[in-house]
This record gives C-alpha cells, sequence and structure tokens, in this order.
C-alpha cells in the first residue's frame, strides 16, 4: 500500500494505493498521523480510496 499526500483547492487530499493487509493497515494508521502533523492548519482533508485494490476472498 502506498500513500500519497497533495494539496488541491485548499484541501489536504491523501490518496491511498494498493491493498489494505493486517501489516498494512497498522502502517496506514501510522503513516496517516505522520502526514496529519506534517500537513496541519488544513480545514479539509480528503481520503481517496479511488486506486484501492479489493483482494478477492477465495473460499
Amino acid at each position: 500500500m502506498h500513500l500519497e499526500f497533495a494539496q488541491k483547492q485548499g484541501m489536504a487530499v491523501l490518496s491511498l494505493k494498493g491493498q489494505i493487509t493486517g501489516y498494512s493497515g497498522f502502517k496506514l494508521v501510522q503513516d496517516m498521523r505522520a502526514a496529519l502533523a506534517k500537513h496541519d492548519g488544513f480545514r479539509a482533508w480528503v481520503l481517496d480510496l479511488s486506486r484501492m485494490e479489493m483482494p478477492i476472498a477465495q473460499v
């Protein structure tokens, strides 16, 4: 999973790409906290999940 930060129309945008697994979910929380702390001061934040992949469960 990969996290990108961008500023668009005065908003902070965090874009995620890839899959969320057990470990990457934990890392996602850490990365989001770091981005929020680093880019403090925005009135609005957007979490863009449009490039996330849904793992297909095998039965």
